[in-house]
């Protein structure tokens, strides 16, 4: 289907409800032909029928749909269940008849301002995400008071996205082997996961940035604030970033790994494309930074090599090539 307000609303519902193979996508309107149908495109537009529809319908999505919709149930099981360009991919709150719980598998809600919104959940059970993928947010609102976990999941960006994970209320929130692809984007210094509440368990994650601005800049991963209760951070692997926490909360650290910021220690002898490799970057992207500034350099190069035929350090080198992408 390809709602334009509210996909599925589930509310007093008791055991079990199922969800099981829904997707909502606005080329469902586009290509099924039937009536109304999607007005054709003004006179001398160039772009074709795709184009123009995908412009009136995106936007409009991201400003008013909410995918699903999920009020009091019991052991709602939610399977193969798929939104894009909504609002709010997935919403869970109270709406009259109390907050429910449910189990989310193998599903996604994907090119989104927010992919999951928990306003409330119940107190003893929250909502359980495994295997799904996100693009962007999770926020959860400083009323809800049940759990959230999601495991096994991954988190990709839009051009807007700040953070990935938020946590406002006192619930706990738990987050295990899941990887995060990449977080704020508009460079305004957010974290990837923020807390200023509540509780935090925190496994086996990996923290990527393979979009990042700069290639040596570092970010919060993960911010503690305000009033954070406590928490832990386990085996996790962060790509040249850091752990903040400004809140009076205890924060418990164990066999986490953090790649150095600064890596200009053997720089030089470094060759141009196994820089790029290892800091995910595409080395023609690199070469053609290096050209707009007069600079001619092989991927094979050394960054010694390149530097001493231009006057330069590695160093300065290193610094022009992160501060131009």
């Amino acid at each position: 289907a390809c709602p334009l307000n509210i996909g599925i609303y589930v509310d007093r519902c008791t055991d079990v409800g199922r969800l099981e193979n829904v997707h909502f996508n606005p080329n469902l309107w586009k290509r099924i032909g039937l009536e109304p149908k999607l007005p054709a495109p003004p006179k001398g537009f160039q772009a074709g029928d795709d184009a123009y529809w995908n412009g009136i319908l995106q936007p409009y999505l991201k400003e008013n749909l909410v995918g699903f919709k999920i009020g009091r149930t019991d052991w709602e099981y939610i399977t193969n269940c798929f939104v894009i360009f909504a609002k709010q991919g997935f919403l869970f709150d109270d709406f009259g008849d109390g907050p429910g719980n449910a189990l989310v598998t193998q599903s996604g809600s994907d090119l989104g301002p927010v992919a999951v919104q928990v306003n409330r959940t119940q107190k003893h059970a929250g909502v359980q995400f495994s295997n799904c993928q996100f693009m962007s947010t999770v926020k959860i609102g400083p009323q809800n008071t049940g759990p959230v976990k999601i495991s096994n999941s991954g988190f990709w960006v839009v051009k807007e996205t700040l953070e990935q994970v938020v946590n406002e209320g006192p619930g706990t929130v738990i987050l295990n082997a899941c990887h995060f692809s990449d977080w704020d984007l508009p460079g305004r210094g957010a974290p990837c996961v923020r807390a200023s509440h509540g509780r935090l368990i925190l496994s086996q994650c990996d923290f990527s940035r393979p979009r990042t601005e700069k290639i040596a800049a570092r970010k919060d991963a993960v911010l503690l604030e305000g009033d954070f209760i406590a928490g832990t951070v386990t085996g996790c692997l962060f790509h040249r970033d850091s752990i903040t926490n400004t809140s009076s909360g205890k924060l418990e650290l164990l066999a986490n790994v953090f790649e150095p910021a600064d890596r200009s220690s053997g720089l030089g002898k470094r060759t141009l494309k196994s820089l790029c490799a290892e800091y995910e970057v595409a080395v023609a992207v690199v070469v053609a930074v290096l050209k707009q500034h007069g600079i001619e350099a092989s991927p094979d190069s050394t960054l010694d090599a390149i530097a001493k035929e231009h006057g330069m350090t590695p160093e300065e080198l290193f610094t022009l090539v992160s501060n131009n992408l």
